[in-house]
């Protein structure tokens, strides 16, 4: 008799958390969403159906419970790297700017002798050793920002 008792319980007892892992409701209330295993009173709820536990292999063993891996395709898709994709978009845009900036300067001073400059309210000539300089320094812009982008390196 306890013995059928005991399987009576056990098999109760396995009812109870299949029932469980059945209905959660979810409702609206001035804004506030609410979740439920009982559905409320006087309030439309939409009822989900939510199952718990783990899953275990064939052995009795606990399997893995972290889904699928996802394809290359949805890890692409996700908000983190539409940002960095946006980030490095706007990146390549400036780096093109200064490469343009760059070779525009460096035209500049390869087609004129004289380059005139206003410093402090004053306008003077650049002297040679100067043009000198700033050929260097743009020659230097330009290998940085017209080789190729960093990141395909």
């Amino acid at each position: 008799m306890k013995l059928r008792v005991g399987i009576a319980g056990l098999a109760l007892s396995l009812l109870a958390n299949v029932a469980f892992a059945g209905a959660v409701y979810v409702w609206t209330v001035n804004g506030v969403k609410h979740y439920s295993d009982q559905k409320p009173d006087g309030v439309k709820a939409e009822q989900l159906q939510v199952m718990t536990g783990s899953a275990v292999t064939d052995n009795g063993t606990p399997t893995n419970d972290q889904p699928p891996a996802a394809n290359a395709t949805d890890a692409a898709n996700t908000p983190q790297n539409a940002e960095a994709q946006k980030q490095k978009a706007e990146q390549e845009k400036i780096r093109q700017e200064n490469c343009a900036a760059a070779k525009r300067n460096l035209d500049v001073l390869n087609t004129y002798s004289r380059i005139k400059v206003t410093e402090g309210g004053k306008t003077r000539y650049l002297t040679p050793e100067e043009v000198a300089t700033k050929k260097q320094q743009f020659e230097k812009l330009e290998k940085e920002y017209c080789g190729t982008p960093a990141a395909s390196q």
